[in-house]
């Protein structure tokens, strides 16, 4: 019985110890002494008392013995634990392995074992290259940001497109009339744009070469004319593909004694137009006028209630007239511009063309204008020989 007493109270003197030495080991804090004397002297108590409570010892002299065992145990083993830990911590600076083992984690060698982490997770940033791989990170997430802006609107276009359902876009032609805009009209415009620049430059060319050269005492009707085929010219060439016989152009004016508008100069194709022209009377519902009052250009066949009908509707299809509505004699606007079409199918976009961009319109105004404050038109007109 004391042999059997002495053993076990000895062997959990040495488990008692090796917990004491790695709590010493690892532990920290301000609770540490206390959680030390407490697995110390209450450890070792607290196992007398359970094996005595065991083996029922009733001798006196045995439980001295066993005490004592439970204690030098202990103390002995703390001793030795001590060193031998203390060796395994030395000789981790000499592992040549450098490898994370369980007694590291016994012996509390928490700081070899942060920095072999931290070691560990440089060779893996160096073999990935961190630094590029949070690049692409960064250009990933701005790259889907800016997806995610595209598909919003792309959705917010869509949604729109659903509310419009469909309906359809109108082009607003003068006199209150409304064209549909189609995926043909939108892919000629460019080509319409273009045609009309270049003839504007040819009329500003015309106009600088005119003006040098025609003096206020030598101007009289025939010169006037004479610009004015010149204007129509540069217009059928340029925007009417090469001077087509379908095109006419002219330019009427106020005949007092008639009291209507009558041909003061036109062109058919590049040649110029010697017939007259339709009689057209001031006190009739008719185009010249009604362009004078809205001041704009106007298109026949979407304004036929304003149209003067006459026999000449069989072989001009369609026309487009504005008034230069600044000049004026007694009040009555004197001066119109007009183009007529025969093949009205074909010409019928750039019509809508002309007439909706405004400028082709109030260039012509500008340059008769022009015209106008340099030479009288209104004396030349009616107060100089014809």
């Amino acid at each position: 019985m004391l042999i059997a007493s002495i053993l076990a109270h000895a062997g959990l003197g040495i488990v008692l110890a090796l917990f004491f030495v790695i709590y010493y080991v690892n532990g920290n804090g301000k609770a540490k002494i206390f959680f030390e004397i407490l697995l110390g002297l209450g450890g070792n108590a607290g196992a007398i008392f359970v094996l005595y409570r065991t083996f029922k010892i009733e001798d006196t002299t045995v439980n001295l013995f066993s005490m004592a065992s439970c204690f030098f145990s202990f103390i002995i083993a703390t001793i030795i634990f001590v060193i031998i830990f203390a060796n395994m911590i030395k000789d981790k600076e000499n592992d040549k392995l450098q490898i994370i083992r369980l007694r590291d984690i016994i012996v509390g060698q928490t700081s070899w074992v942060k920095e072999f982490r931290d070691k560990r997770m440089k060779e893996i940033d160096d073999v990935l290259d961190y630094n590029k791989l949070r690049q692409k990170e960064e250009t990933i997430k701005r790259q889907e940001q800016e997806i995610e802006t595209k598909k919003r609107f792309i959705d917010e276009e869509i949604e729109r497109i659903e509310q419009i359902g469909n309906k359809k876009v109108h082009l607003k032609l003068p006199e209150k009339s409304n064209i549909t805009l189609t995926k043909e009209f939108v892919d000629l415009m460019p080509s319409y744009f273009k045609d009309v620049v270049r003839c504007i430059s040819e009329m500003n060319t015309l106009e600088q070469e005119y003006l040098s050269i025609v003096n206020t005492e030598n101007m009289d009707i025939n010169n006037i004319k004479s610009y004015l085929y010149a204007l129509s010219t540069a217009i059928s060439s340029n925007i009417f593909n090469n001077n087509s016989g379908d095109i006419r152009i002219h330019f009427r004016y106020y005949d007092k004694d008639k009291c209507g508008y009558v041909k003061l100069a036109a062109i058919k194709g590049n040649q110029i137009f010697v017939q007259d022209m339709t009689f057209i009377p001031y006190d009739k519902e008719n185009m010249i006028n009604k362009s004078y009052e809205c001041k704009r250009a106007l298109i026949k066949s979407i304004n036929c209630s304003y149209d003067y009908k006459s026999d000449n509707n069989a072989i001009w299809k369609d026309y487009l007239t504005y008034t230069f509505y600044n000049l004026k004699t007694e009040n009555i606007p004197y001066l119109s511009f007009g183009i007529s079409l025969k093949n009205e199918i074909r010409y019928k976009k750039l019509f809508y063309f002309l007439n909706y961009i405004a400028f082709f319109e109030e260039y012509l105004q500008e340059k008769i204008e022009i015209l106008n404050n340099k030479y009288n038109l209104e004396y030349i007109i009616y107060g100089g020989n014809e």
